[in-house]
C-alpha cells in the first residue's frame, strides 16, 4: 500500500513540475509533504471503516457488512479500494473463519499461534499433506528433487 502511495506522490511531483515550472524544489517537497499526509489521511479513515469488519458477531453480519463495503467501494479512495478488490475480497472468507466456528470456551489444541492460523486458513487438502508421514515424506521428497534439478542447471550453465 506504501509503494502505491509513493507512485502516486511521485507522479504528483512530475506533474507539479510540469504545470508550474517556476516552484522552487522546496516548495514542491512541501506541496508533496502535504499530498502525502492528505492521502494518508484519508485512508486511515476509511480503513476505520473497513477494520469494524472484524468487530462483527456472527459470520452473517460479517458477510452483510462486506456486502455494504462493496457497494460503497466506489466512495473510497482509488489506492485502497484497488487494494480491496484485488487482495482482500477474493480471498474474505478465510479471513473470516474465526466467526464461522466461535469459540466454545476451551484451551486451543496449541499454543503455537502460527500453526493454529495455518490450522484455521489452509484448505483441507493442504493439511492432509502434512497430517501423514508419507504425505509430509512425499512433499520434502519433491522439494528435495527440485533443488537438485535446479542446481545441476546452476552447475551446468
Amino acid at each position: 500500500m506504501q509503494s502505491e502511495i509513493n507512485k502516486t506522490v511521485k507522479n504528483y511531483k512530475q506533474e507539479l513540475k510540469i504545470k508550474h515550472p517556476e516552484l522552487s524544489d522546496y516548495k514542491i517537497k512541501k506541496l508533496i509533504k502535504d499530498k502525502k499526509i492528505c492521502l494518508e489521511q484519508e485512508i486511515k479513515e476509511y480503513l476505520e471503516l473497513f477494520y469494524e469488519l472484524f468487530n462483527q458477531q456472527t459470520f452473517k453480519k460479517a458477510i452483510r457488512y462486506i456486502d455494504l463495503l462493496k457497494n460503497e467501494l466506489k466512495g473510497f479512495p482509488k489506492l485502497l479500494s484497488e487494494y480491496l478488490n484485488k487482495n482482500f475480497f477474493p480471498e474474505y472468507r478465510k479471513f473470516l473463519k474465526f466467526l464461522k466456528n466461535p469459540f466454545k470456551e476451551k484451551l486451543e489444541r496449541t499454543n503455537n499461534k502460527l500453526e493454529n492460523y495455518l490450522g484455521n486458513t489452509l484448505d483441507k487438502h493442504t493439511k492432509r499433506i502434512y497430517r501423514t508421514p508419507e504425505g509430509m515424506f512425499a512433499y520434502i521428497m519433491s522439494r528435495k528433487n527440485g533443488w537438485i534439478e535446479n542446481r545441476n542447471q546452476d552447475l551446468t550453465n
